[in-house]
Order: C-alpha cells, then sequence, then structure tokens
C-alpha cells in the first residue's frame, strides 16, 4: 500500500520554521504543497522485467491503441466542428463589429473551448512537440497557453500584422484560442506595452480611439479563427489513412510503425498524454493560482487559465472529461476500451477502481463551485478549490507511482523530479 507524509498547507508554516531569513517587504510566503504519496511495491501486480509490457493474457493491447486512437481523431473532429463555427461568428463580428455580433463570437469561442480542453488531453503524435514521436507541434500552433504576449498582441493590433501573409508565421503566444481570449473578452482601451514601445512612445495606439481599436479586434479575432481552421485541418490530415497515417503508425507499434519500434513505446506516449491532468490541471490550473507553485504571495488568482472569458473552471472540468475518455473509454460516462481495462487485465483490479473513484472525487470537487468562477472561489470559497487540488493530486498520486509501475511505463519528461 502507498505510504503517506502529510505537511500542512497554511502559510504560516514557512514562516515559523527555525532559522528562516527575514522576508523582504514585498516578498510572500510560498505556501508548501502536500508531500509525495510514495508507492512502496507492497501489494498489488508486480511489474514486469524492463522493457516489457505486462502480461495480460487474452487482452488485445492492439485494441486499446486502436482505441484511444481512434478517441484522440474523435475529439479533433468535434473540434474541428466548432472551429468551424468559430470562424464564421468571427466573420460576421469582423464584418459588423457590433456587440451583438461580438457576442455571438464569445459564444462560439466558449462551445470551441468546450470542445478542444477535451482534445487537449489528447496530447499525442501530431499535437505533440517535434521532439516526442511523431510530433508536428500542432497543439501549440491552435492553443499556446500558457503562452501569451497581450503587448505583442497590441502592437499587431496597431500595425495590423493580422491582415498580412506573415501573420501566419508569428509568436504562437499572439495566435491561437488564448489570443481570441483576449481580443473577444478584454473591452478596455488600454494597452500593457511599456512607455517605450512605438505604440506608445510615437503615439499610434492612442490615436486610434476606441472604436476603431474595437474595429481592429475584430479584424484580428477574424484571422485568428481562420489560422485555426488550418491547422485543425492539418492535424486531422495528419491522423487520416489519406494523409499522414499517424493512426495506423499507432496501432501498429511493434509491428511495422516507422514511428514506434515497440508496443511498449505507443503506451509510453498514450501514458504520457494522461499525464495531462499532473502538469497542467494540478501544478498549472490549479497550484499557481492557489499559491502553491511559482507564487510569492498568498495566492495568484491571475494565474487562472482564462482570465478575460473567467471559463478557467469549465476547463478543468472538460479536461478532467478528456482523461476520463483516455483512461476508462472514450464513450459516455467511461464506456469502451481503456487502461482500466488493461489494470484489470494483469490483476490491479483495485488500482482501477481508485483511480475511477479519484477522478469521479475530482469531478465532483469541480461541480461543488457551481456558481462561482475560479477567481470567485479562490477569493470567497478558497477551501473548495483546496479540495479539488487535492482531490487531483491524489488522481495524479496514483497515476505517476502505482499506474506506472504496475504497467511498466515510463514517467514522462517533466514529471521524474515533481515531488508534489
Amino acid at each position: 500500500m502507498p505510504s503517506f507524509r502529510r505537511v500542512a498547507w497554511a502559510v504560516a508554516a514557512c514562516v515559523a520554521s527555525v532559522g528562516l531569513a527575514v522576508l523582504g517587504a514585498n516578498a510572500g510566503c510560498r505556501k508548501a504543497p502536500p508531500d509525495e504519496n510514495v508507492y512502496t511495491g507492497s501489494g498489488g501486480a508486480k511489474p514486469p522485467p524492463s522493457g516489457t509490457t505486462p502480461d495480460s493474457g487474452d487482452f488485445d493491447k492492439r485494441a486499446l491503441l486502436q482505441a484511444a486512437g481512434e478517441c484522440a481523431v474523435g475529439r479533433y473532429r468535434d473540434f474541428e466542428g466548432s472551429a468551424r463555427a468559430l470562424r464564421d461568428a468571427a466573420a460576421a463580428w469582423r464584418d459588423d463589429p457590433s456587440d451583438v455580433r461580438r457576442d455571438a463570437a464569445r459564444d462560439a469561442w466558449r462551445a470551441a473551448m468546450a470542445a478542444w480542453e477535451q482534445a487537449e488531453v489528447f496530447r499525442v503524435g501530431p499535437a505533440a512537440r517535434s521532439s516526442e514521436p511523431g510530433g508536428k507541434n500542432l497543439r501549440d500552433q491552435i492553443y499556446s497557453w500558457s503562452l501569451f504576449h497581450r503587448c505583442t498582441i497590441e502592437e499587431q493590433l496597431v500595425d495590423e500584422t493580422y491582415a498580412r501573409p506573415e501573420f501566419a508565421t508569428t509568436l504562437i503566444s499572439t495566435r491561437g484560442l488564448g489570443g481570441f481570449e483576449f481580443l473577444a473578452f478584454y473591452g478596455g482601451t488600454d494597452n500593457a506595452c511599456p512607455g517605450g514601445s512605438p505604440i506608445n512612445a510615437l503615439g499610434s495606439w492612442n490615436r486610434l480611439g476606441p472604436e476603431e481599436i474595437g474595429r481592429r479586434k475584430a479584424r484580428y479575432a477574424a484571422a485568428i479563427a481562420d489560422n485555426i481552421g488550418g491547422h485543425v485541418a492539418t492535424l486531422l490530415a495528419a491522423w487520416d489513412p489519406g494523409g499522414g497515417n499517424f493512426l495506423n503508425e499507432l496501432v501498429a507499434a511493434g509491428a511495422g510503425s516507422a514511428t514506434f519500434g515497440t508496443n511498449q513505446d505507443a503506451f509510453n506516449a498514450l501514458s504520457a498524454a494522461l499525464f495531462y491532468v499532473e502538469m497542467e490541471v494540478k501544478d498549472e490550473k490549479l497550484g499557481k493560482p492557489l499559491g502553491l507553485n511559482d507564487c510569492t504571495r498568498g495566492r495568484c488568482p491571475e494565474a487562472v487559465e482564462s482570465p478575460y472569458a473567467r471559463i478557467s473552471k469549465e476547463n478543468i472540468k472538460a479536461n478532467l472529461i478528456g482523461f476520463r475518455r483516455l483512461f476508462q473509454g472514450c464513450g459516455e460516462n467511461g464506456a469502451g476500451l481503456g487502461f482500466d481495462d488493461w489494470l484489470r487485465a494483469v490483476g490491479a483490479s483495485d488500482l482501477s477502481d481508485r483511480m475511477i473513484a479519484a477522478l469521479a472525487t475530482a469531478q465532483a470537487a469541480v461541480d461543488a463551485l457551481a456558481g462561482m468562477s475560479l477567481e470567485q472561489a479562490l477569493e470567497s470559497a478558497p477551501a473548495k478549490v483546496e479540495a479539488l487540488y487535492g482531490a487531483v493530486k491524489t488522481l495524479t498520486d496514483l497515476l505517476k507511482t502505482e499506474f506506472i509501475t504496475v504497467l511498466n511505463l515510463e514517467l514522462p519528461k517533466g514529471s521524474e523530479g515533481d515531488n508534489d
């Protein structure tokens, strides 16, 4: 059974320690997250020899690869439909920059995000970074969070970069779903650039005036929507049998795949995708706003994922649905073939049950924030956000200890040294 070590989350703990240096006037006290739950190796199924996948009897591992690949394609197709609707709504807003058209574009963006946040978990193959097997960096072209640079967007708003061919190769932090969010949801007419920026030093921003800023935001957003549509088409083509046929590369792992020499390699890639809930959801989307990671104050609510549209909570909910689709099965409420079935096939049914229960607890913790944005919950109900963090951590502790041990999978890059 896992061994547990607990530490207090209270901010006061970091100043109560013996021998702490005096904090600077503007320095805060970083809260210590709970310690790692370390798998001791006792109990459960014994892992196989290094470099092999566990003997699973009659369980069809190739069918699991097929199911996971088809589920990824399904998520991309869902998003493709939402991206088309976003493109149409953005074009209507561009042609008629009224509040009504803007609000319709906002609704289309919310729907696109709901679809994409499930697809986010399937960061495998063409959606992954080029350093990963089959990776083509296509995810970042669609949604580059947490990379975002408001000042550069505003500079490009002034010089109308969005209307030129080179816009397609501008920084990903100025395009994608994140850039669209800022343009559609931030209503202010100020800019975030320093005084030395040409748009301020030369007065070009102020000369635009509020109405022209609004018109250009609509044009810029429409250019982003067009750009996103092109990249999702490329992503689907990369999986399609008539294109890059990555689906076959995944299913044929160890049996003719040019990308995966063994099926173990393919399962490691899929397992790494599951770790989205640890590295992005737990550490970035929850840990940073709670002040547990990279925050020098008690809390950092400005670090939420979606500060302009205020749907950070909804994004996390969609991420957990995506995780369930990959881990348990792609159908409604986890129906279908998933990693949980592989666990049961190797005699680790208890672990499978505990992971599914932990996921359900995390989903319930999101639902407990009903009626509040994540920012509001951080202010008025922080204990509920901490409970959500703790529920996700229970799931990720199982993922990065017992799960990878029983199935003899590798910790993904970036998770090896994570001690929270």
